[in-house]
């Protein structure tokens, strides 16, 4: 046993002699990898003497140049080349790192597809310059095959290499935004679809309109006051709405309508259009504010406020219904954005957005308030003190201040205190719907079993008429101002009659 022992350790202490004497004839740009990769650097120069860079694209040949105010494009210096993705290409040319060795001689060139190159990078500096040849493409690991020239040396790149440098020139455009847009500054939104018009609107600032003084209409029709909430939730997805890659710059009105776009706001096809405050004008430069419809659209409302528009046409989708083309009117080319960001855009109705409050006038808008039902009428009145020959009385009689200004609160031609008034209306402003539906004025045939007429304070709000109608066993339906979306629960308006019964009418 120990001669047996002795033999087998020799013959192990021989092959760790063998084996160390192989890995040291192994020269060391070797295929064999460790356990971290280390990438070979081919070349190294300093990227601010990179002047100039050409490479292949899928739609032709793309050259780049430096100029004293940045990178440019040489067919059209007022493409908007975008510089981070330049940069990049700076980043992996200017100091070119390989994956790994494969082998040495122009007769491999066949082997890799460098006989008949990909691509040709050609990389200009101050010192001369470099070409990067690519070939095919390794089917196991995904890496690109590379050579550069005064080197017969072929190597690997990763895929995203060869991927930047087939970039076309539309992915390399910086790409626009919506011009200072938000929820603050909207002041109508109107969107333009297969014929029919859908408007968001809310008065100018310092006018007050509802919750949050935001109203819907249809087709021109009447305005109807909307839920803030359900505005600010479907308009702050326009806000975030963002452009993919550019699809085509500078469009001809064939390309236009090649992707369903209208050329003009004028011409019929889809389109949302932006009127907004724009804050940008209002520096005191004189800047009456950004044109951006092209069309003469920016100006001064009677607030004085400086109004900017923006309308974006929408057009066709993308064959794999992903995306949906979109042109800025006045901008610099068709973009892709994706198509649920717009989807909210595509189905508006207006009793999605109306809100439950059946009469949502604010107390101080009021100047009256008439009250018609079976057994009586009620004539609230609010006015300064002093009208009809009256003489100012206390505060502490005469009720409330607006700006200063006391007044004086009736009903039915009897003065009341500001409390007494107060403890009505302000249930009655709370006064709210369950249920949002289609028009269903048509279907109100029954005499309203209660009127409610609001005049207000001119400049403020809408006037509005109310008319409460019998609709089934369980609802009531509001009509306002000649439309019916609204049902309000029957013992909701059971317990308003009750509050309604005990006005004192003498």
């Amino acid at each position: 046993m120990r001669r047996e022992q002795k033999r087998n350790l020799l013959l192990a202490s021989v092959t760790a002699i063998l084996l160390l004497a192989v890995y040291l004839m192994i020269p060391p740009d070797t295929n064999i990898k460790t356990g971290k990769e280390e990438h070979l650097v081919v070349y190294s120069m300093d990227p601010q003497d990179v002047t100039g860079l050409a490479f292949n694209s899928g739609n032709g040949r793309i050259s780049l140049v430096r100029r004293e105010g940045g990178w440019v494009y040489t067919e059209d210096e007022t493409f908007p080349l975008n510089r981070n993705f330049v940069d990049t290409m700076l980043d992996k040319t200017a100091r070119l790192t390989a994956g790994r060795f494969v082998a040495e001689g122009s007769a491999h060139y066949g082997e890799y597809g460098l006989d008949q190159p990909s691509n040709e990078i050609l990389v200009t500096g101050t010192a001369g310059t470099r070409t990067i040849y690519l070939g095919s493409t390794n089917s196991a690991t995904g890496d690109c095959y590379m050579a550069v020239d005064g080197s017969e040396k072929i190597y690997t790149v990763d895929a995203t290499f060869a991927n930047l440098f087939s970039s076309s020139l539309n992915t390399m455009a910086t790409r626009e935004t919506l011009p200072g847009i938000s929820l603050d500054n909207m002041v109508v939104v109107t969107v333009k679809k297969e014929g029919s018009t859908f408007a968001f609107s809310r008065p100018s600032q310092g006018e007050s309109q509802g919750e949050g003084g935001w109203s819907v209409s249809e087709n021109d029709g009447p305005a109807r006051a909307a839920d803030s909430g359900l505005v600010s939730e479907c308009l702050g997805k326009l806000v975030k709405l963002r452009y993919e890659e550019m699809t085509v710059y500078h469009p001809t009105q064939a390309q236009k309508k090649e992707y369903g776009l209208a050329g003009n706001e004028g011409e019929s096809g889809s389109l949302i259009r932006v009127v907004y405050r724009d804050d940008a004008g209002q520096d005191g430069s004189g800047d009456s504010g950004q044109d951006i419809s092209g069309q003469g659209g920016a100006g001064q409302d009677g607030s004085g406020d400086t109004m900017g528009e923006f309308v974006l046409h929408m057009g066709r989708d993308s064959k794999d219904g992903l995306y949906t083309y979109v042109y800025p009117e006045g901008g610099q080319g068709i973009y892709a954005v994706k198509k649920d960001g717009l989807e909210p855009f595509l189905h508006l109705s207006s009793e999605n957005f109306l809100s439950l409050s059946v009469a949502p006038v604010k107390a101080e808008t009021l100047a009256g308030l008439t009250l018609t039902w079976e057994n009586g009428r009620a004539e609230f009145r609010i006015s300064p003190a002093g009208d009809e020959g009256r003489e100012e009385q206390p505060e502490e009689q005469n009720g409330g201040q607006e700006n200063g200004q006391k007044k004086v609160y009736t009903l039915n031609g009897h003065e009341i205190t500001e409390a007494e008034f107060n403890k009505f209306y302000y249930p009655l402003y709370g006064f709210a719907a369950e249920k949002r539906v289609s028009d269903m004025a048509s279907q109100l045939i029954s005499q309203p079993i209660l009127t409610m007429e609001y005049r207000c304070v001119p400049g403020t709000a809408q006037d509005m008429t109310v008319d409460l109608i019998p609709y089934d066993q369980n609802y009531y339906g509001a009509r306002v101002n000649g439309q019916a979306f609204l049902l309000v629960n029957r013992q909701r308006v059971n317990s308003l009659m009750n509050e309604v019964n005990k006005l004192p009418l003498e």
